[in-house]
């Protein structure tokens, strides 16, 4: 699962710089396909995807924050 996730978006990171319309459309698609399989995994696996997409997309980056712990952080303010 982890292959796909980082597959994923490294294939989004590409398919978004070349600005066409179609690939922009087919690259949201996979963007939250990939996001969601991402925060549906549980948090502790999710440390060790973020260490593999950083390593595949660096020295670039990219930021998913996931609603459930978005919700979890405003609760406990």
């Amino acid at each position: 699962m982890k292959k796909i996730i980082v597959a994923a978006l490294v294939g989004i990171a590409l398919m978004t710089a070349t600005g066409c319309s179609t690939v922009s459309e087919r690259a949201a698609k996979y963007a939250g396909l990939a996001v969601s399989e991402y925060c549906s995994t549980p948090a502790t696996a999710r440390l060790a995807l973020r260490e593999t997409v950083n390593a595949a997309v660096a020295p670039n980056g990219i930021t998913v924050t996931c609603a459930a712990d978005t919700a979890t952080t405003e609760s406990a303010e």
